[in-house]
């Protein structure tokens, strides 16, 4: 449905240098507006806890949701709008003030993704930056090894809540990352018996799961982890056409990032440290809760399999 009704239009949409650049000022723009939104519900507006284990994070005020309803939402966007904005801070954008406003807007979905307190995205940010450091340049490469023992040397100086928080991830004595230990259990007993798959969305998995899941967990509506719920939709055959789907990805990646200069370069290098951020996240949620989202991460995908008017990189 997807290769169908969305992904050649996307394609041929992104084509085209004109509409290409609509679609990423229009992305980078949404991305810092939505990353001021957050930071100023988090400074002035009122927040849940619904979402946050008060017996260990009372401190951190709650998690902000921005234009969402749920924080781990917000996460992912700004993980696929982020490293857009970081292209253009490195050299994507030609004019300075484009520059400037790609650098603070990037500040902002920084400092928006601490506030979603989403360990998960936290982790995916942070691989994203380090492949984008590595593969950017030389000279990106050689300040993030000389930015490894500054960066570690201010830990004991962050936020209380930051390090907290942080130091949190792996935790079996943590409620959410034990909800998640339970649901995957009783994932993988429901899987045992339908390797093909129980079908997609939420109402076959509420139908399915709560006659496997672990007692506490029957109210589960996604396994909360990307790769276990394409498993658990579509069966073994529909994780290893997602795998390969993947697969594809990485040589598309690879081409572009070999052949590709200038603009175009840092497009593609955005894009694909964005799809690195989410499938990291993706281990820890399932990130395609939001349709919104769901295409968005699809968006970000053909981004990489189009050809620049004036470049050479293959079509899908």
């Amino acid at each position: 449905l997807i290769l169908l009704f969305f992904w050649f239009p996307s394609v041929n949409l992104f084509s085209q240098q004109i509409w290409r650049k609509r679609c990423f000022t229009a992305l980078k723009l949404s991305c810092a507006i939505v990353s001021v939104w957050g930071i100023v519900q988090y400074c002035f507006g009122e927040l849940e806890l619904r979402w946050v284990d008060v017996s260990r994070f009372a401190d951190i005020g709650g998690r902000v949701c921005g234009p969402f309803t749920n924080p781990n939402i917000l996460a992912v966007f700004l993980l696929l709008g982020a490293p857009f904005l970081a292209a253009g801070a490195f050299g994507g954008a030609q004019k300075p003030a484009a520059r400037l406003f790609d650098a603070l807007g990037f500040a902002c979905a920084s400092l928006c993704l601490i506030f979603t307190w989403s360990r998960g995205a936290w982790l995916g940010i942070l691989v994203a930056a380090l492949f984008f450091l590595v593969s950017h340049s030389r000279r990106s490469f050689a300040s993030l090894l000389l930015s490894i023992l500054p960066l570690i040397s201010l830990m004991p100086f962050l936020p209380h809540s930051i390090t907290n928080r942080f130091c949190s991830i792996g935790s079996f004595s943590e409620s959410s990352i034990r909800y998640r230990l339970y649901t995957w259990r009783g994932v993988l007993r429901m899987l045992k018996e339908h390797h093909g798959g129980i079908g997609t969305g939420s109402a076959a998995f509420a139908r399915v799961y709560p006659q496997y899941a672990v007692s506490g967990t029957e109210t589960v509506t996604h396994t909360h982890q990307l790769f276990l719920q394409v498993l658990t939709e579509h069966g073994v055959v529909g994780l290893v056409i997602f795998l390969f789907f993947l697969l594809q990805l990485i040589f598309f990646c690879a081409h572009a990032l070999k052949h590709l200069h200038s603009r175009a370069r840092s497009e593609v290098l955005g894009a694909s440290a964005a799809l690195i951020g989410v499938l990291v996240m993706g281990f820890f949620d399932y990130v395609w809760y939001h349709f919104g989202v769901f295409f968005l991460f699809f968006s970000v995908c053909s981004v990489l399999t189009v050809r620049e008017e004036d470049e050479s990189i293959a079509y899908a």
